[in-house]
């Protein structure tokens, strides 16, 4: 049976006690349910059925990352809790070590940086090994000093199309809803911060970030496509009556 530490401050903090009752059961659940590398596979169906709630993505992550991003967004379906890794192994992992072998595996996988998840040293080894290994650190390009070399910088355009799949996976027909506003809003916003996430660290990954733009955006996309569709069937229904008429 896995098992995982958890803090026991963690009931005392503001930004826990701010949570809704539904919500602080839904982040004690993904500290137990995801992987060793903190990826959650997001089940909302079967967690609302079992613990007799209506929690939604949008719910979650408005409270869970108000000030803070707790919950990084992989897709809609896999979330990575932020700082687990960190807290669960300390500040640095070891690829000779199985475990973390594996973990490291998996941030791979998913397209999640090592450098990206705060709180860790600045590469694979531990502090003692940095010296006799630094030259082995150059040939993997792990260190922070290098990580601005791999940021993605992409156009609104670049952005636009990843958006579009994102609504297609989603089953919203992009014909229904043009996302170049929303593209340029999201390029407007990371342009003006570097390029930079909220915690300071470059932006290795754009396309996880559009993932979880969208995933934010999902209500008010829909809310927007069924003000338009209301709006078309009426004016289709006036067009029809006013024919009616007619004859």
């Amino acid at each position: 049976m896995a098992k995982r530490f958890i803090s026991t401050e963690l009931i005392s903090e503001d930004w826990y006690l701010m949570l809704s009752s539904e919500v602080k059961l839904f982040f004690i659940y993904a500290t137990l349910r995801c992987d060793h590398a903190g990826f959650l596979k997001v089940n909302l169906r079967a967690f609302n059925a079992l613990h007799e709630t209506q929690l939604t993505p949008d719910q979650i992550l408005s409270e869970v990352n108000e000030e803070k991003e707790r919950f990084r967004v992989i897709t809609e379906r896999l979330w990575l809790l932020e700082d687990f890794i960190p807290f669960q192994y300390g500040s640095s992992l070891n690829p000779n070590n199985r475990v973390h072998r594996s973990i490291l595996d998996l941030l791979e996988k998913n397209g999640v940086s090592l450098g990206s998840i705060k709180g860790l040293n600045r590469g694979l080894i531990g502090v003692k090994d940095k010296d006799k290994d630094k030259d082995r650190d150059k040939d993997t390009d792990i260190s922070y000093s290098n990580a601005s070399a791999k940021t993605e910088i992409p156009n609104v355009v670049e952005i636009h199309t990843e958006m579009n799949r994102w609504l297609t996976a989603q089953g919203i027909s992009i014909t229904n809803f043009n996302a170049s506003e929303l593209a340029e809003k999201f390029h407007n916003h990371y342009d003006a911060q570097g390029w930079l996430r909220s915690n300071g660290m470059p932006i290795y990954k754009w396309q996880p970030l559009v993932n979880s733009w969208m995933v934010k955006e999902k209500s008010r996309i829909l809310k927007e496509m069924n003000s338009a569709k209301s709006a078309t069937d009426g004016a289709k229904k006036t067009e029809k009556k006013w024919h009616k008429n007619q004859n």
